[in-house]
């Protein structure tokens, strides 16, 4: 067998629970992305956000990313939540190793 490490990356035609306009989505180990027409420098940014939050669920204990992340998007929103400051601000650092 030949199983890769994480992230699993999960290519989806609607993500169930989520708004509309949520294009990808982590659940540790999993990353959900919705299928849409996407160039592939797109899709490799998507894959590189969602995967830092990846990185910040193992950091916060998982349970502990996921009650904090929804602490944040409450009290600061979905845009000011520091999780996504933090994927926003390095989805595109792979740009700079290629």
């Amino acid at each position: 067998m030949n199983f890769h490490k994480p992230p699993y990356i999960i290519h989806l035609k609607n993500i169930p629970f989520v708004k509309k306009w949520v294009d990808g989505i982590t659940l540790y180990p999993f990353i959900f992305i919705k299928k849409k027409e996407r160039t592939p420098d797109e899709l490799r940014t998507l894959i590189e956000h969602e995967s830092i939050h990846i990185g910040q669920q193992l950091k916060g204990w998982i349970i502990g990313f996921y009650v904090m992340y929804l602490y944040y998007s409450w009290k600061y929103g979905y845009k000011n939540n520091p999780y996504e400051i933090e994927a926003y601000a390095h989805e595109n650092d792979w740009k700079d190793k290629s």
